[in-house]
């Protein structure tokens, strides 16, 4: 899925199955749904067409989230452009 001719849709699809992955094997739990969060203008939005990952669509960009602390963010812009 991650190769330079993969369709946006397969590249969506790899940055879901990373981020599960990631939330699945990781240590923290980061609970969204209670504290403050947004998408920085910039991002993108990738449609699947049907459910992967129990998710229809994926937004890619830079997130804040409230209560982060410095160790927690990362140090560089999260946007890669190929």
């Amino acid at each position: 899925m991650n190769k330079e001719t993969a369709a946006e849709t397969e590249k969506g699809r790899w940055i879901m199955l990373q981020a599960h992955r990631a939330f699945v094997c990781g240590d923290l739990l980061a609970r969204w749904d209670r504290v403050g969060w947004k998408l920085e203008p910039g991002g993108r939005r990738i449609a699947f067409g049907s459910s992967y990952c129990n998710r229809y669509e994926l937004w890619t960009g830079n997130l804040t989230v409230e209560g982060t602390t410095p160790e927690m963010v990362a140090p560089t812009s999260s946007i890669y452009w190929a």
